[in-house]
């Protein structure tokens, strides 16, 4: 799949178009980061970073929270989409939080680090988070797991 078809499939399956702008957003910084860890030796699916990117919250046209990353998994499955990008999907989400290879840390990570279609740190990020939902444990939990996937991927950029 290329990009053009991936946008195509989130405006026919009626993602809200706020969504789509998040998605490339964060499409965009996970391609960076992915080109920046490959030039410093490690390989990385460049298109598997991108597709996934932009399809990871599809979920959302069926449920609003933390449940459309399993929601996300299941419809990429439905439309023949590779497992390496229904498990990009389902990975992403805070309660979900076991991504394993390289593309679905990155993804992830960037998810976190976009808020709408800007970038900020894990830190105001998860401050957003907290002074909204409250200090529970899963996003406390949630915020070590990614600030542990930034020290990983920092880690990629200096050992290349």
């Amino acid at each position: 799949m290329k990009k053009a078809e991936a946008l195509t499939l989130l405006e026919e399956l009626g993602l809200p178009e706020h969504i789509i702008q998040h998605s490339i957003a964060v499409s965009e910084k996970a391609m960076e980061i992915a080109k920046q860890i490959q030039a410093a030796g490690h390989p990385i699916d460049l298109e598997t970073v991108e597709i996934g990117a932009l399809l990871h919250d599809i979920g959302r046209i069926k449920e609003r929270g933390i449940p459309h990353a399993a929601a996300g998994g299941r419809i990429l499955r439905e439309h023949g989409l590779p497992e390496v990008i229904a498990r990009i999907a389902e990975t992403h989400s805070l309660n979900a939080f076991h991504p394993g290879s390289i593309e679905e840390k990155i993804v992830c990570y960037a998810d976190k680090i976009i808020k709408g279609t800007q970038e900020m740190s894990v830190d105001d990020r998860f401050d957003i988070w907290m002074r909204r939902y409250g200090k529970s444990q899963l996003l406390i939990s949630a915020k070590a797991n990614v600030l542990k996937i930034e020290k990983e991927l920092s880690e990629l950029l200096t050992d290349g």
